[in-house]
Formats: C-alpha cells, sequence, structure tokens
C-alpha cells in the first residue's frame, strides 16, 4: 500500500505541474477554436512514436521532430490549397499520418515488443524524475511565454485585423501558440495518452468557460478543475483498479456535464 501511495504522490506532482500548461493552453486552444488542431497533433504523434522505436532515438525526440514536420506541412498545405477548408487539411493530415505510425508499428513487431495500449492511453503511473524535469520546464516556458505575450494575444483574439493596424505581429503570434501547443501534445503523450491529451486541453477550459467573467479567471477556474479531476481520478484509479489517465479524463466529462446544470454566467 506504501508503495502505491508512492506511485500515486509522484503521478499526482506530474499531473499537477503539467496543468500549469494544459490549463493555460487550453483556453488560447479554446478561445482560437484549435481543439481540430490538438486532435491531429496527437493523432499524428503515432508516427513519432513509431520512428521513435525504429530509429531507436529518445521517445521524445521523435515525437517532437513529427510534432514540428506536421505543423510545418499543415501551414503550408493551408497557404497552398485554396479548395480544402482547414478542418478537412486536419483530418487528412492526421489519419494519413497515424495509418504511417500503425504500419511501421506492424512491420517492427516481428522484431521488437511494441505497446500500443501505453501509447494510445498513457500510464501515469510510470512517471520518472527525467520527466518531472521536462514537465517543469515546459511548464515555466509555456506560462513565462503566456505572460510576456498576454498583451499582443489578447489583441489577435479580439479582433486580428486591428492588431495588425496595431503594430502586432500576428502572423508570429499565431504560430507561437501552435508551437507551444505542439510542446504540450509531445509531452504529454508518456502521461494521459494521444487519445486522451485534447481532453485535459480542451474539457477544464470548457466548464470553467461557463463560470468565469475574464480570461485570467478562466484560466484559474481551469485549473482548478484540473487539479480536482486529477485527485479524483488518482483516487478513484487507486481504491477501484481503473486505468488512471482514463480515471481522469472521465471526471473531468462528469464535471463538464455536471456545470450544465447550473445556470452560465455571462462574461
Amino acid at each position: 500500500m506504501t508503495f502505491l501511495l508512492s506511485l500515486m504522490t509522484f503521478a499526482w506532482l506530474a499531473a499537477f505541474l503539467l496543468s500549469f500548461s494544459t490549463s493555460t493552453l487550453g483556453c488560447f486552444v479554446l478561445w482560437r477554436r484549435m481543439s481540430y488542431f490538438g486532435d491531429t497533433l496527437a493523432h499524428g504523434s503515432m508516427l513519432g512514436f513509431s520512428l521513435a522505436i525504429a530509429l531507436q532515438i529518445n521517445f521524445y525526440i521523435g515525437l517532437l521532430i513529427t510534432v514540428a514536420i506536421i505543423t510545418i506541412l499543415l501551414f503550408l498545405i493551408e497557404k497552398r490549397s485554396r479548395v480544402l477548408h482547414m478542418d478537412s487539411i486536419l483530418g487528412i493530415v492526421a489519419h494519413t499520418s497515424l495509418a504511417l505510425g500503425f504500419i511501421i508499428i506492424s512491420i517492427l513487431a516481428n522484431y521488437v515488443r511494441v505497446d500500443v495500449l501505453d501509447y494510445l492511453f498513457g500510464d501515469i503511473l510510470m512517471v520518472q524524475t527525467l520527466d518531472i524535469y521536462i514537465i517543469i520546464a515546459l511548464s515555466l516556458f509555456i506560462v513565462v511565454t503566456i505572460l510576456l505575450s498576454w498583451k499582443p494575444l489578447m489583441s489577435i483574439l479580439i479582433n486580428e485585423e486591428m492588431a495588425q493596424v496595431e503594430g502586432v505581429n500576428v502572423p508570429f503570434y499565431k504560430s507561437l501558440l501552435v508551437i507551444l501547443l505542439a510542446l504540450v501534445v509531445a509531452t504529454s503523450i508518456t502521461l494521459i495518452g494521444a487519445l486522451l491529451i485534447t481532453a485535459l486541453l480542451i474539457i477544464p477550459a470548457s466548464t470553467a468557460r461557463r463560470f468565469a467573467k475574464s480570461p485570467q479567471q478562466m484560466i484559474v477556474y481551469s485549473f482548478i478543475i484540473s487539479n480536482i479531476a486529477i485527485v479524483i481520478g488518482l483516487f478513484s484509479s487507486l481504491y477501484f483498479s481503473f486505468p488512471a489517465s482514463a480515471a481522469i479524463v472521465a471526471t473531468l466529462g462528469g464535471m463538464f456535464f455536471i456545470s450544465l446544470l447550473f445556470k452560465r454566467t455571462d462574461s
């Protein structure tokens, strides 16, 4: 029991630290309507997962390289294609990279043991000290970057054209959000899994949005909601043997549906 509690404490620390990034960035994902972009990166990271195994390189490096390539590819396709809408482009890239990842995995299965379930759903109970350091660095970088870029980011959210007139480098800050999102997705896969990353970004922010009266308040509420779900999810995992990552996201989903019973705050 002591060993399990030790695992839970370490898992909670990792999730708590990660929630600084996901809560902050999740609100921007919602405001910018970028949730499908997060899905694309999460699905596309399967290719990075498989390539990291095939090339025998560090898992994080493989993910970051693949996510970076997918991000650049999306920008290039969006600029060159005048026929396809962005949601169609996202779907094509996501499922193509996912399919390629599974093909590589099927080839590798003949030579090495590949656990796809760990990739899909993560294993927050197996967090290592290195993961904690990576999450701390990531969260600090994202929170500090958002704080330093708060005014131009808010200007873009309110009115892109007006922000451009005021001298804000709109393409730079839009790209910055995408890069930050890519970093969070690549880092979160080992903890929460590829299929649940977007939920961790979107659900707390969506729940917080119903009650927040300002952008800052929404981020704070999102952080609080995330950590309530983390504690409940980890304890339910301990006592009922549920998968920890799935339990956390299921708790977040339950909190969102409960929030629908209350009147939304006008902001």
